[in-house]
């Protein structure tokens, strides 16, 4: 049943995804003073919404050895020469403090991120370089003040080639208002539907992003899974279908060419369940622009499935209620 919307955004997340070009602009001021030596690994640390910049920085940069650690610890494997980018939007994230702790014991070079909070003060207090975040944004909408940075950073140490190019392209793309209809059409078609969003390995993060944002913002499950991968499990789960769903197939056409055989033919069969499909080709002049372009556009799709449902996008209670429990 589709609900009327209702005017629930009281903390204007509209004007914050409207403004997203703008906040990736802000953003690459940040950490410009930052230099680090060349590392043999690179982890970033962080969980929800502040970990999703590394999962992020994987798909852009495929070539460096990075890894997103969400947990309390961190690998025992890594090398000794490692850079950790800690990331926590508000600072007080416990297993981000905790990989704060491990990775200061360890003795490996060490960013911190945050608007403040407790990660500030550990890092001041143990002369660890700390890159402030700007406040008022819940995590998943500060994406890009955690991931901007960390190019920022990797460019100025001479890691990665300058990309402020790119990142201008990028910039320009996200100015682009079919993103906001596109969001708003494709939300239209999740209401009372479960939310699958597939894509390839190489926007895998991204996926990621519209399924965790669909979670946060619209308070409904999403899930998402990566091609070919889905192909030897997930797919023979159609058979047996105990909800109604909607299936959302990010695809770039740069994807391997296996990969664009796989999407055909599993489109096929899931739409012959009776399972609705719609699929995404990924837009842009280069790898930034398609990753937050993408992201951009399930952003919208989020926000708009929130109000659909008459839920207020930005708060998120059950999260909350949770942090209150874990204290006790």
């Amino acid at each position: 049943m589709i609900r009327e919307e209702s005017l629930t955004d009281k903390s204007n997340m509209e004007g914050s995804i409207a403004n997203f070009f703008k906040e990736c602009h802000d953003a690459r001021k940040l950490g410009r003073k930052v230099r680090v030596q060349k590392p043999e690994a690179i982890v970033i640390a962080g969980m929800g919404g502040s970990g999703i910049s590394g999962r992020l920085l994987h798909n852009y940069l495929p070539e460096l050895p990075i890894f997103v650690a969400n947990h309390y610890d961190l690998p025992e494997w890594l090398p000794k020469k490692t850079l950790v980018f800690v990331a926590s939007y508000s600072g007080n994230t416990e297993e981000t403090l905790s990989m704060f702790q491990a990775a200061h014991k360890k003795g490996y070079n060490i960013v911190a991120m945050s608007s403040g909070g407790k990660l500030e003060k550990m890092a001041n207090a143990k002369n660890v370089t700390h890159i402030k975040l700007p406040t008022g944004f819940p995590p998943r909408l500060a994406t890009a003040f955690l991931f901007v940075p960390l190019i920022t950073v990797l460019q100025n140490s001479g890691i990665i080639p300058n990309k402020d190019v790119e990142l201008d392209k990028a910039i320009q793309a996200l100015q682009n208002p079919k993103h906001k209809r596109m969001g708003e059409d494709i939300s239209k078609r999740l209401v009372d539907r479960v939310p699958l969003i597939y894509s390839s390995k190489n926007f895998s993060a991204v996926a990621m992003k519209w399924k965790t944002d669909i979670n946060e913002n619209a308070k409904t499950p999403a899930f998402h899974n990566t091609y070919s991968e889905h192909n030897h499990n997930e797919l023979n789960g159609f058979l047996n279908l105990p909800a109604r769903f909607h299936v959302i197939i990010l695809r770039d056409e740069d994807d391997n060419r296996h990969i664009q055989k796989r999407f055909d033919i599993t489109k096929k069969i899931i739409r012959e369940t009776g399972t609705t499909v719609t699929e995404i080709m990924i837009r842009g002049d280069n790898k930034l622009s398609k990753i937050l372009s993408t992201m951009h556009i399930g952003l919208w799709a989020a926000y708009h499935l929130a109000l659909a449902y008459g839920t207020d996008p930005t708060p998120v209670p059950v999260i909350e209620v949770l942090k209150r429990e874990l204290k006790k």
